[in-house]
């Protein structure tokens, strides 16, 4: 196993957790990129914060966002999501039913989960009647 990878940016430490070669296929990694870069731009979250072990809370939620949607939309396993951000899969499986319980109570938080979510289904849609 590689040594984790630590970098300083404006003076703040960020491990940055290994993406490449935790996914089942090159499609799924894909996929999972989308989800990662279309959260990151709604939410202006920078990719090395959204992997980083940062706590801040717009991080954090920005992070379970995506958590959610790689379980949502691309059926990944607590323990496949929890290897990408190097959690277990209790705390992946903790952040999944954060999420839910604010898409239960239509929290104002969820609007832009839930649009990222609409405009991957719909792009996914577009891919496979263009093809």
């Amino acid at each position: 196993m590689n040594p984790p990878k630590i970098i300083t940016v404006n003076g703040y430490r960020y491990h940055l957790i290994e993406f490449d070669g935790k996914m089942k296929d090159e499609e799924t990694t894909t996929s999972a990129m989308k989800i990662i870069s279309s959260v990151c731009t709604a939410l202006e979250i920078s990719y090395i914060d959204l992997l980083s072990h940062c706590r801040k809370a717009e991080i954090v939620r920005a992070r379970h966002t995506v958590i959610y949607l790689l379980r949502d939309l691309l059926g990944l396993s607590l323990h496949n999501i929890g290897e990408i951000f190097e959690q277990d899969h209790t705390t992946i499986l903790n952040a999944v039913r954060k999420i839910e319980g604010y898409i239960d109570v239509n929290e104002p938080y969820v609007k832009p989960l839930l649009a990222i979510r609409n405009n991957y289904i719909h792009n996914l849609k577009i891919e496979n009647n263009g093809q």
